[in-house]
This record gives structure tokens, sequence and C-alpha cells, in this order.
């Protein structure tokens, strides 16, 4: 069945998740076929985005990848969208990246890692917090904890 997609998108997948970084090639054109094919495969834009991000010099060619993926399927692309905000901190786009980390608690996404935490109060959404109080929460992790704790005294001034 060569028309299909997913008889491309598997030996991709197993290209690497087998051979690991010594087939990136072959499971490169394997996703890229796959999407010929289908379009809107999302599965197949993330695969190949992660490839993407294991080779030197193509982190723009993953973003290209991300992108094109939320693109065409927007209203299920919660992990696409997820991976872009992941693709752009890594490559320091921070004021696009951290609205797209929202897609975390996208409550459409089965697989979704991060509940919202259920708290008596309204979430923060970057108004003035003069007079205010503002909890703190742990949600991925005590590497990310330790990392932006350092600016919970800059947040508070």
């Amino acid at each position: 069945m060569p028309d299909l997609a997913a008889a491309h998108y598997n030996p991709g997948y197993r290209a690497t998740a087998v051979a690991g970084l010594e087939r990136l090639d072959e499971a490169e054109s394997a996703y890229h076929r796959a999407i010929a094919l289908q379009p809107d495969y999302t599965q197949a834009y993330i695969a190949l985005s992660n490839l993407l991000k294991e080779r030197p010099g193509r982190l723009d060619d993953m973003l290209a990848v991300l992108r094109r993926a939320v693109e065409v399927n927007p209203h299920h692309a919660v992990e696409a969208r997820l991976n872009l905000a992941g693709g752009l901190l890594r490559v320091g786009a921070y004021a696009e990246a951290w609205p797209l980390m929202e897609a975390r608690y996208d409550e459409s996404w089965p697989q979704r890692p991060i509940h919202t935490p259920d708290l008596p109060f309204p979430r923060w959404r970057g108004k003035s917090l003069a007079s205010k109080s503002l909890l703190v929460v742990h949600e991925q992790g005590f590497g990310d904890t330790f990392q932006f704790c350092r600016f919970l005294p800059l947040l508070k001034s």
C-alpha cells in the first residue's frame, strides 16, 4: 500500500527508535513521504521535528515543521503546539514560546501530562500584582523548579 501514509511513518519511526542516530536520513525521507501523502498527519510532523532537533544546524527546520503541524491541524495539534513551545524556548524565542506552553493544560489532549491545579482562586494572567499575592506551584519537575525559583524575588518586586 504505497499510498498509505502510515506505511511510511512506521519505518521512519522504527529507523530512529531501533537504529538510533545512524539511520536519520532514511527516517527523515520516510516522514516526508508520510506527510506528502497525508498533509494533516500530526504525529509524522512531530516525529520529524524530534528527528530534526537532533541534527546539527536543523533547529530552524524543526520549528518550520512544527509550525506547519499546528497550521494544518489547529484543533488537534495540542502536542505539536507544546513541542513548538519547547523548540522556541530552545532557541530563545521566549515571547512566542510561553503562550504556547499553555497547551499543556488543553483538556482536548487525552495524554496530557499536566493537569490544571485545582485552586480556589483564578490563575494569574499577567496583570499587576500590586497589593496582591501570588502562589507559585511546582509543576513539571524539580529541575524546572530550581531553575525558575531564582526569579521569585524579581516577580515579588
